[in-house]
């Protein structure tokens, strides 16, 4: 049985106590630390002579989730054992269920929802019950939280209550260095050395733009100094440079919930899900970035994609799109068939793949995409419609290449003012925006905008307007 999770399940039948409830326990090393009771399991006793109080709540409903989060918490499913204790409190409100949320929390690294949970637990127990190093837990989320003064008074209240206890040294210490008590007895500087070459490495073969290998090396840091939160964020950047789309958005989802990390991972998390086409993931991911950093510096191209979808039916405020993670992976499946089959140049083939994709999910990029199938089997008006309904919107952004096909197409259909008119806009919108490929796309433009020309005997010259 772990000792970092308290036995609370035998709320009768077993007398709790404080044994094995320090929070440097049972962490992702698998540190454990040893306790005054050795392997920190409950002291049987018969029910008459528990001392324990009644708590409101069926103890009988709740012991059996208590035990599943028990083999949850002991395989490092910690977010499984919050909810299984959550289940069980609501079924029996013993404090100990609280505090073992703590724990779980804490050992996830969700240091805000670990302290929630603590400070609930130390409103509930009575005093002459309370596990004093409960202080030393909080006091470690508050450092991987960056909140130095607040942890030291957790400390120095533990240092309070048991001057000469188990784990005042590590509370002393805490205080005078800023760091955790388990990372103090975790670090090992043989390991720092080792993990200091490794990012050296990692550094060179990122610049060499080996981006795999850069990346495996920043998370072997990583498990050699896992407070060093950026070689996690390292690592993430290095698959997203790669374009190793699935292991970006794998790490990106690790590092965004570390303490401290920064926003802009929310928007490169959104970048990865989407290169995926997990398009629900990328827009949680965008949003929780617009939320986080609504006029940063991705807020742009977050906000462009949250809006990706085209209006219709399912944008009414009155209907719920909510398309199951199955309908998802149909669409996306889809999408990348659809895209092999447009690289291998079998353009009907991606479009009936485009068009089954976006019967599942009605997205611009879809829209785009059919365009972009029709335009290359010359079937202008088609390729036409499909362009214009991508544009519809206005926020161009990366469709704006849009115009500069539906010109051809225009062209094509002997309609050479409408052809001018959507070559004029693209130039406008490159006045003002970086947009990608711009200067090969320009040239495509002008070159166009001769054919325009030519068609109306100008030379080009009336249809010359904006900047390059």
């Amino acid at each position: 049985m772990s000792k970092a999770i308290v036995v609370c399940a035998a709320m009768i039948v077993l007398a709790l106590c404080a044994a094995g409830t320090y929070a440097g326990e049972a962490t992702d090393t698998g540190a454990a630390e040893t306790t005054p009771t050795g392997e920190g399991t409950a002291t049987t006793e018969t029910p008459a002579e528990s001392s324990e109080p009644t708590y409101r709540g069926d103890e009988s409903a709740a012991i059996p989730l208590y035990r599943r989060a028990e083999r949850a918490y002991e395989e490092r499913n910690y977010e499984e054992a919050v909810r299984l204790l959550q289940q069980a409190y609501a079924a029996h409100e013993h404090p100990y269920l609280v505090y073992n949320m703590g724990q779980a929390q804490r050992n996830a690294r969700n240091y805000e929802e670990a302290i929630t949970a603590y400070r609930q637990y130390l409103q509930l127990v009575p005093r002459e019950e309370l596990i004093n190093e409960t202080y030393i837990s909080i006091g470690e989320c508050l450092l991987g939280l960056g909140r130095r003064e607040e942890a030291n008074e957790a400390f120095q209240h533990y240092l309070n209550l048991e001057r000469q206890g188990d784990y005042a040294g590590h509370a002393r210490r805490a205080v005078e260095s800023g760091e955790s008590p388990a990372e103090q007895d975790r670090r090992d500087p043989a390991q720092v050395h080792e993990a200091r070459q490794l990012c050296d490495r990692a550094d060179t073969l990122w610049a060499q733009e080996q981006y795999e290998e850069a990346a495996l090396l920043f998370l072997q840091g990583y498990e050699h100094m896992p407070e060093m939160h950026e070689l996690l964020y390292n690592a993430a950047l290095a698959y997203l440079d790669g374009e190793r789309w699935g292991d970006a958005a794998r790490t990106f989802s690790r590092y965004v919930r570390t303490p401290g990390a920064d926003h802009d991972a929310w928007a490169f998390l959104g970048e990865s899900y989407a290169e995926e086409c997990g398009v629900i993931d990328a827009i949680r991911a965008y949003e929780r970035y617009l939320e986080l950093e609504p006029q940063g510096t991705y807020a742009d191209q977050a906000r462009e994609y949250v809006n990706e979808f085209m209006p219709g039916e399912w944008s009414d405020p009155s209907v719920d799109f909510q398309p199951t993670h199955g309908e998802v992976e149909r669409a996306r499946t889809e999408f990348v068939t659809a895209r092999e089959h447009y690289d291998a140049s079998r353009y009907r083939e991606a479009l009936e793949g485009l068009q089954r994709a976006y019967r599942i999910i009605p997205g611009r990029a879809l829209v785009f995409n059919m365009g972009r199938c029709h335009f290359r089997l010359n079937e202008w008006q088609e390729s036409l419609t499909h362009y214009e309904r991508a544009l519809q919107r206005g926020d161009e952004g990366e469709y704006a290449y849009a115009h500069i096909e539906a010109a051809e197409c225009l062209l094509e259909l002997n309609r050479p003012a409408e052809a001018a008119r959507h070559l004029q806009a693209y130039r406008d919108r490159a006045a003002t925006d970086d947009l990608p490929e711009e200067e090969t796309n320009m040239e495509r433009v002008r070159d166009l905008q001769q054919r325009v020309g030519d068609r109306a005997g100008t030379g080009g010259s009336e249809h010359t307007s904006g900047t390059d």
